[in-house]
């Protein structure tokens, strides 16, 4: 379990997190490619405009998920924060707390990997959620949006674009939380 003072940061990591791994796995073909060609121990640093740094580290690799261990900082060795994990097609299923304990998971996966419309169920410390991601793949990068249908209203919550390098893996992502009005952008730090 985590510890409550914990919480806070975790859940201000956590959606741009989600975010982040669109950025490895949800471009055209060549993120696929790439994708599949990683190897346990491969790590990508980034940096936050609003200050900090992460680390996300390929920890497991199987034919049937990825577990991906999130630093806080920017030492690829160092003890996760929290773990993704994802599905055989690199789409996010759980959030993990840094003890392996579910903070988030999602039915059938987030939708992040997928064009245009879809749905999926998000289970949380609140409950039980029904989301819907729009996304949409530009000349400028994947653009996407996420809807809130709890009990049948609709509640905006998510808009963001994210650009790529060549090798398929972000360079730059921007996004709003329309739930606290606060807007984020993350950048891969040069390697």
């Amino acid at each position: 379990m985590t510890h409550p003072a914990l919480r806070p940061a975790l859940r201000a990591l956590r959606r741009p997190l989600a975010v982040l791994w669109l950025a490895l796995v949800a471009a055209p073909v060549a993120a696929e490619d790439a994708y599949t060609a990683l190897s346990v121990g491969a790590a990508y640093h980034f940096n936050f405009d609003s200050g900090g740094a992460i680390v996300m580290r390929l920890d497991e690799m199987t034919a049937d998920r990825s577990v991906w261990a999130i630093v806080a900082g920017d030492d690829a060795a160092g003890a996760p924060a929290a773990m993704m994990v994802h599905d055989a097609e690199g789409r996010l299923t759980a959030y993990l707390d840094a003890d392996g304990a579910a903070v988030e998971t999602y039915e059938p996966h987030n939708c992040e990997k997928v064009e245009l419309l879809c749905r999926y169920k998000l289970t949380d410390a609140e409950g039980d959620h029904t989301e819907q991601r729009f996304s949409e793949l530009t000349d400028e990068g994947w653009t996407y949006s996420v809807l809130r249908l709890d009990g049948g209203a609709y509640e905006a919550r998510r808009l963001g674009t994210v650009r790529y390098d060549d090798d398929g893996v972000v360079f730059e992502e921007t996004w709003a939380d329309l739930a606290t009005a606060e807007e984020q952008r993350v950048f891969r730090a040069p390697q």
